[in-house]
């Protein structure tokens, strides 16, 4: 057996999926079922699902039956239809405070609530998150390129990008606010001080503020 295998048999390369590469297989699993799926939307797709061929196709699936032969998938529908993983939802929070949409933030929050999200969790979440746009920021100003980043923040290459994209959104005094409040708000949680909820919305209440230039 082992010499037929030898002499017929053929090695197909099986390396995780890069997140690079998965622009061309949206599209490639758009095209075999029929529906179109927008460049505009495909870091929504990598945000929530990550790397995991197996996850996309069941996420897209339950979009094509959606839309139908033929249909486009817009933004809208995608956010609502998409499993969601916290990590995912933590950038969405992230991008809120940067839009300034404070109604979108406590949306996210209470999607999450439903799923029982710990607001301390959370905290550390958009605490971690902040933290590296934070850093990207500061490597960024004094001339780092992105590979360079890797050796000085411990973050996946993807989070990375994520957070260079995000950086040019605030200045170095509203990240250092922001995570003040966050530092603020975990002691809160952790000492009982206040509602859990009640302090997480507040802490999405200052930082929208802060960053729309409001003392807090």
């Amino acid at each position: 057996m082992f010499k037929q295998l030898k002499k017929h048999g053929e090695v197909i390369s099986c390396q995780p999926v890069k997140e690079w590469d998965m622009d061309k297989w949206i599209q490639t699993l758009a095209g075999e079922l029929h529906i179109t799926v927008p460049e505009s939307i495909h870091e929504l797709f990598t945000q929530e699902i990550g790397a995991n061929l197996m996850a996309l196709r069941m996420e897209m699936e339950k979009l094509a039956l959606n839309v139908g032969e033929g249909g486009v998938v817009t933004k809208e529908l995608a956010e609502e239809l998409l499993s969601h993983s916290a990590e995912a939802s933590g950038l969405k929070l992230v991008d809120a405070v940067m839009e300034r949409d404070l109604g979108r933030a406590i949306r996210i929050y209470k999607d999450l609530e439903k799923l029982n999200e710990e607001p301390i969790a959370l905290t550390a979440l958009l605490a971690s998150q902040f933290r590296i746009i934070n850093q990207a920021k500061v490597l960024k100003q004094k001339g780092y390129a992105q590979n360079q980043m890797k050796s000085y923040i411990k973050a996946h290459p993807y989070v990375l990008k994520m957070a260079l994209k995000r950086e040019k959104f605030f200045t170095n005094e509203e990240l250092n606010q922001i995570m003040e409040q966050l530092a603020e708000t975990d002691h809160t949680l952790k000492q009982g001080m206040m509602d859990k909820s009640l302090a997480f919305e507040m802490l999405l209440y200052k930082m929208i503020n802060i960053k729309q230039g409001h003392a807090v």
